[in-house]
């Protein structure tokens, strides 16, 4: 990213979640922070100011691995605030891995399944989970209503394009590149959890706000917005299960319908719920997380409040 071009809604959206985590980590004692910031970025300056947090600023003719192997081996643990396409994100917590230094992120293996919308979608569905169900290509040649494409390895809401079927099907669309999904009616919303070794605890559940026409975009979640019902409770459960690499913080995209919750996707980093989770928590969500990770187990349980923070992406 560097040497790429920086889009403003993912300076947005990386900046907020960073600072989020500094802030969080910030308020537990005896930690001291070390954090990397690419030049065209600028942090809040209580967060530059505070002496516990030591900045490397990268210029653009840095190596981005090099420096982040660098400050790994000079820390006690490392949490990886990345997307997971194009495998950075697995990669380098592999590389973390071979090295046996602590992260505070899921496994490689996990984020690698994650990382690959169709390998995830196959992966739930042979667990029993209901998740969206990708057409092949003899489906999409039958197809009735209204379909998204939606990269099948993008991230979050990129690249997302809302096709009627008499379109799809004159349609050139590589399927080894491209995932084809019916366009379900419902509430779109996600989990934040907090995962470890087969088990989750739901932080909250948030309300996702898009925005209309052929190329939807998500504008905001609202965090903490929506009740946490049995079915949800089991389905966090259920993901865990499916996926025991995945540890610490991890986002899941899910639809309610008439039908009942269908997965969309799993998202095992930070998100963007997470700027607004430890406002409407009375818990410290990164403490929450090291905690977690230390002490090799989920806290017994979540304090809630009844507050609901609205986080926008753009």
């Amino acid at each position: 990213m560097l040497h790429d071009p920086l889009p403003p809604s993912l300076k947005q959206e990386g900046l907020a979640m960073l600072q989020a985590v500094l802030r969080d980590c910030l308020h537990i004692e005896g930690l001291e922070l070390l954090t990397t910031l690419d030049l065209r970025i600028e942090l809040a300056q209580e967060i530059t100011a505070a002496k516990a947090i030591e900045i490397t600023t990268l210029q653009h003719n840095d190596d981005y691995r090099m420096v982040m192997q660098r400050l790994s081996q000079e820390a006690d643990g490392v949490l990886l605030i990345a997307p997971e396409s194009d495998s950075f994100l697995s990669d380098f917590i592999a590389l973390l891995e071979d090295a046996q230094i602590r992260h505070f992120n899921s496994d490689s293996q996990s984020i690698e399944i994650c990382a690959d919308k169709l390998v995830c979608e196959q992966h739930l569905t042979a667990a029993g989970l209901t998740v969206v169900q990708s057409l092949s290509a003899i489906e999409i040649r039958q197809a009735v209503g209204a379909y998204i494409i939606k990269p099948r390895l993008g991230v979050g809401s990129e690249g997302l394009e809302i096709i009627q079927a008499e379109d799809l099907i004159t349609r050139s669309i590589d399927l080894d590149q491209m995932l084809v999904q019916p366009l379900l009616q419902g509430k779109h919303a996600s989990m934040s959890l907090l995962c470890w070794r087969g088990a989750a605890r739901i932080l909250s559940c948030n309300e996702q706000c898009f925005s209309q026409g052929i190329s939807p975009r998500l504008q905001a979640c609202r965090v903490n917005s929506e009740s946490i019902s049995t079915a949800l409770d089991e389905l966090a459960s259920a993901i865990a299960k499916a996926l025991p690499g995945l540890s610490g913080y991890v986002g899941v995209d899910y639809i309610e319908t008439e039908q009942g919750i269908i997965v969309i996707e799993i998202n095992p980093r930070l998100t963007s719920s997470y700027v607004g989770l430890s406002t409407a928590l009375k818990e410290n969500v990164a403490a929450l997380c090291l905690q977690t990770f230390i002490q090799e187990q989920l806290p017994n349980e979540i304090t809630r409040t009844d507050k609901v923070v609205e986080v926008v992406i753009g």
